[in-house]
């Protein structure tokens, strides 16, 4: 009633409505025809009298009812009757009961009802009066029935109509979640793609920003040293760190610039300039910023954008310092390697400048498979270049699918077929291979490497007399007892580490597998041992800062006197076992303190300074490192140094053989101890330590006795007249080749004429070839096989010419001769030089300019790489230019005075080695020691200088003449073995041999069929003969006169 009466009521206010009342209002037609119905079922005779009489009551006193009952005058008649009807039975029926206010509120509804429903009934009040009401009852019951019926088939119509609409509903649904499916994936997608987009071309831009900040890095270098146009003393470094490009041999003894970055404290007063930069470096703004901590993944996608990649593996680059992760990626033509940060890295022990490496297939010489803390799951990439890396990989599987992929993508060369361990023992057996390559190779073979200081080569102590005048190499005495290892060189320690051993074995220390019994607890070669020696060269010294809590070892502790470092391994030390390093045989400078570090005061107050020699080398490093050198080639050490490889790569390493040679190490050195097997993390932790930092076992390459050699077989080349070498020591061998002391005079035995010659090439085929003047040669070899027993030949050639009117250089394939390059307009070529297997040219112009073309030389035409690099540090014309591949340096003269070394692999400058005011000629590079001879003539007077540099700068001697010298070149017998020579040929048609070890004359060479100048001379391959042309053309040979079957080199005229 209320509904209905607010229904009504609100359409006089519907433009002020809630709502609700809204919604009511637009109802109300229902809402009528429902409260009519409920009043008739409400107020018919079948319903209680009481519940009708308080029906009536609710209706009258609710506020609404007479809006409400209005509203019923919509109703059809035959409602509305029955309505009225039922009201008044309920006044007048037979059993009426109202009374009262019970009646006066029927009669009021009633009144009501008429008022708002007689107009639609009739007017006949008799006819209303006469009605039946039961019968009107029985039709009311009769029409509820009806209607209740018809509303169910008609809610049965609508549930069906309503299923039927749900499943059109439903069916239109699934279409739209589709077609939303396919809208939001297409969405996605879209924005995945230019996500994807934005990416790509934001790391490209960075990408391109690194390559941009690279070549402004390579410039400010090649533009601020300190013979360049634009150099700053403040910001250039002073300092010396060695160079880890490799030499012949595996031998490491360049050295390049550095700044220190230390604390002053560790340096002398007087080398506080080393330690860094006193301002910026120029041009650093241009590539320093946002580029020393880039990350990696733009430039990987630079590399992804410039080559097809065809496999990654994650993997960890090891350097002495660090271990530097990243990604090795496999591509068409190279593998690269892209650490994960760019630029400077902090590692264990100390700081490292990780850096993106590409190793093209044709630049891999070898690839051997290696351990990393004794795990089988790492590899070592070795390039022709003297370049090494070791990468280190999660598994053993994921190293032998890249070892596996990278066989696949390379051509069928030498990089994985590695040297047979028994043709490389025949070989030394022989004598074909020195006692130095043979240790070499076996550190090699059996995974020893520059890159990991636990697992550095290992040579032997050699030498057991550091504190004589004199040393006599012929003598059993000067040497110690290579039988035995470094603890049990005196007799007496022997029953001291055999009871410890026993000791060990009666206790219980052995539980864990790392505890086991054993004769020594320290190694004899481990990270302390490699940092203890090279601690006075960089990086070694910052790894060893880092190592020793940021101090330097006490001084007395410090590796300061050879003869002490000795005694105490030898004889006065259980505890200090340790062997040699590689270095003690060929890099002096390690035993030098040239950076002016502080070690401090010793108790006896002699400060630590250089390393204290012994006198039989007149306390000179270069000359130590010469006689330790011809110490290890002796007869005495080669007879005996089988067994030293027992123990140290022999069945003397383990097993009952080690236990009764008194050769047993910690458990943790040794191979298989895997620290994942550990029982828990504080045992695995501790096992982790003690395999980084006790020493690592090589690997096991004899099972059986080493064969050894007896000297005797192979007789004696010494001339008992000869001259010594060095008055100090005795036994030093000069060697075989043309002119050596140690051979019967040279013999002349060919004299060639009618060819212009202008310079001699030697080849590895034991050839030598005579150019034309003015000329070079490119050369490419093929060594089959790809051992060092393999035949050699030559498979390309091509001759560069210069001097043509034109002023163009010329490289002549076949016959005809097609322009390369020409000179700039007011600039003249001067002189050319190349290498074999070199694939630079050098160009040499009269400004002092030097400029690099890296060739492709092939059999039909020659090919530019790259832009050409210019070379700036000469002032006037190049005199000559020297390529030394073994070493991989060019050095460049001038007639300025200068004589500058060059960085072949970075094409960077080194250092310079001479500046003065006479012109240098000449210059040959040592291809066995890397030091460079310098020819000068002094104009005022037409005399001649000879000057000797080593290849790091260090003065050798020097040598006056009377007669100017007009060529230079070294002798190239194996160190160790031979005291090699410098031979020069003079303006007189002599040549003249002086040693490459002090610059004493050895031997002077005349020839009766000339005296004119000698312009170009060489030595063959292996020394047996000695090729000399004069200012003619004429070409002169001399040989040895015991050749001993080997090959005799030819002489050719290449045209």
């Amino acid at each position: 009633m209320a509904v209905a009466g607010t229904a009504l009521k609100a359409s006089k206010k519907k433009k002020h409505m809630h709502p609700l009342e809204r919604m009511t209002y637009s109802l109300r037609g229902s809402y009528q025809t429902q409260l009519g119905l409920l009043c008739c079922h409400l107020l018919s005779p079948s319903q209680d009298p009481l519940l009708r009489l308080q029906i009536v009551k609710d209706i009258s006193s609710n506020s609404d009812s007479e809006d409400a009952i209005q509203s019923l005058s919509q109703l059809d008649n035959k409602m509305s009757s029955l309505l009225l009807s039922f009201t008044q039975e309920l006044l007048h029926g037979n059993d009426s009961q109202a009374h009262g206010e019970d009646r006066k509120a029927v009669e009021n509804l009633i009144e009501a009802l008429k008022k708002h429903l007689m107009s639609g009934l009739s007017s006949n009040q008799e006819a209303l009066q006469n009605i039946n009401i039961p019968e009107l009852e029985d039709q009311w019951k009769k029409q509820w029935v009806e209607g209740r019926n018809s509303w169910q088939s008609k809610q049965k119509s609508n549930i069906s109509r309503s299923a039927s609409r749900t499943r059109k509903l439903e069916s239109k649904a699934s279409k739209a979640s589709v077609e939303a499916s396919h809208m939001t994936r297409a969405v996605v997608e879209l924005l995945n793609a230019l996500h994807k987009e934005f990416v790509l071309a934001t790391k490209t831009r960075q990408g391109r920003d690194v390559a941009i900040k690279q070549a402004w890095c390579r410039l400010a270098s090649a533009l601020t040293h300190e013979r360049a146009v634009w150099h700053f003393p403040d910001c250039f470094p002073q300092a010396w760190e060695l160079d880890p490009t490799e030499g012949p041999s595996r031998v490491r003894r360049r050295l390049r610039r550095c700044f220190l970055q230390l604390d002053k404290r560790f340096l002398l007063p007087e080398f506080h300039g080393h330690i860094g930069p006193k301002q910026t470096l120029p041009l650093q703004f241009l590539y320093s910023s946002e580029f020393a901590d880039m990350h990696s993944s733009a430039f990987l996608h630079h590399l992804h954008v410039k080559e097809r990649i065809t496999y990654t593996c994650r993997c960890q680059k090891i350097c002495p310092s660090t271990e530097m992760p990243g990604e090795v990626l496999l591509g068409e033509k190279a593998v690269q390697f892209v650490p994960d940060i760019l630029g400077t890295q902090k590692g264990h022990l100390g700081v490292v400048n990780a850096a993106h490496d590409i190793w093209n297939f044709e630049d891999i010489k070898q690839v051997f498979l290696r351990r990393y803390q004794l795990r089988d799951s790492a590899m070592e990439v070795f390039l022709h270049n003297g370049v090494t890396a070791l990468l280190a990989f999660d598994t053993t599987a994921d190293r032998d699918e890249m070892c596996a992929r990278l066989k696949a993508c390379m051509p069928p060369v030498q990089a994985f077929l590695t040297e047979s361990l028994e043709s490389v023992t025949r070989s030394w057996q022989e004598r074909r291979l020195t006692n130095f390559d043979y240790l070499t190779l076996l550190n090699k073979l059996a995974g020893r490497s520059f890159n990991d200081l636990m697992q550095y080569p290992v040579f032997p102590f050699v030498l057991a007399k550091y504190d004589v005048h004199h040393l006599d190499l012929t003598d059993t005495a000067s040497f110690r007892k290579l039988s035995h290892p470094m603890a049990v060189q005196n007799k007496k320690w022997e029953a001291h580490f055999i009871n410890k051993f026993k000791e060990e074995m009666s206790s219980e220390s052995h539980v864990l597998p790392f505890m086991g019994r054993c004769h020594y607890r320290s190694h004899y070669s481990n990270s302390g041992t490699v940092l203890h020696f090279l601690i006075r060269l960089p990086p070694f010294t910052q790894m060893f800062l880092a190592y020793q809590d940021n101090n330097f070892d006490f001084p007395d502790r410090t590796f300061h006197n050879l003869h002490t470092t000795w005694r105490l391994a030898s004889n006065e030390s259980t505890t200090d076992v340790k062997e040699l390093i590689p270095e003690f045989f060929f890099l002096p400078e390690f035993l030098a303190n040239g950076n002016g570090f502080n070690f401090g005061v010793r108790q006896n107050e002699e400060p630590v300074g250089d390393v204290v020699l012994p006198a039989w080398c007149r306390g000179d490093p270069r000359l130590f490192v010469l006689v330790h050198r011809q110490a290890l080639e002796s007869a005495i050490v080669t007879e005996q140094l089988g067994h030293w490889i027992d123990l140290i790569f022999g069945y003397k390493q383990t097993g009952k053989a080690a236990e009764e040679a008194i050769n047993v190490f910690h458990p943790a050195t040794y191979y298989g101890m895997d620290s994942n097997l550990a029982m828990d993390d504080i045992t695995k932790q501790a096992l982790k330590d003690m395999i980084r930092t006790y020493g690592q076992m090589p690997k096991q390459l004899f099972h059986s006795p080493h064969p050894l050699v007896h000297f005797s077989v192979f007789g004696s080349s010494r001339n008992p007249t000869q001259q010594v070498v060095m008055p100090e020591v005795k036994g030093l061998q000069w060697g075989r080749f043309v002119g050596s002391p140690a051979e019967a005079e040279p013999q002349l035995v060919m004299q060639v004429t009618g060819n212009p010659v202008g310079s001699l090439l030697p080849l590895l085929t034991n050839d030598v070839w005579g150019l034309v003047p003015n000329s070079c040669l490119i050369l490419a070899y093929n060594q089959e096989n790809g051992s060092s027993s393999g035949s050699i030949c030559v498979v390309s050639t091509a001759l560069v010419s210069w001097d043509h009117p034109d002023t163009i250089v010329r490289i002549k394939l076949k016959k005809e001769s097609i322009p390369l390059l020409q000179s700039p307009p007011f600039d003249t070529v001067c002189h050319c030089s190349t290498a074999p297997d070199c694939k630079l040219l050098f160009v040499g112009f009269t400004s002092g300019l030097v400029t690099a073309f890296s060739l492709n030389v092939t059999a039909n035409k020659v090919q530019q790489n790259s832009a050409p690099v210019s070379l700036l540090a000469h002032t006037q014309p190049i005199t000559s230019i020297q390529v030394c591949k073994s070493f991989s340096i060019v050095v460049t003269a001038s007639r300025d005075g200068s004589c500058v070394v060059w960085d072949l692999n970075r094409l960077s400058y080194v250092r310079t080695v001479e500046q003065d005011k006479n012109p240098i000629e000449h210059i040959c590079v040592s291809s066995t020691m890397g030091d460079i001879a310098m020819a000068k003539t002094v104009e005022s007077t037409g005399h001649g200088i000879l000057k000797v540099s080593t290849i790091n700068g260090m003065a050798v001697g020097q040598v006056d003449t009377t007669v100017p010298i007009t060529s230079v070149c070294y002798s190239c017998a194996p160190e160790g073995t031979s005291v090699n020579v410098i031979a020069a040929g003079m303006g007189n048609g002599r040549i003249m041999l002086w040693s490459s070890w002090d610059l004493s004359l050895v031997r002077e060479i005349v020839s009766d069929h000339s005296e004119l100048p000698i312009v170009s001379l060489t030595y063959s391959q292996d020394n047996i003969c000695l090729c000399a042309v004069n200012a003619e053309g004429t070409v002169l040979v001399w040989e040895q006169q015991s050749k001993n079957g080997t090959k005799v080199p030819r002489f050719h005229m290449y045209r």
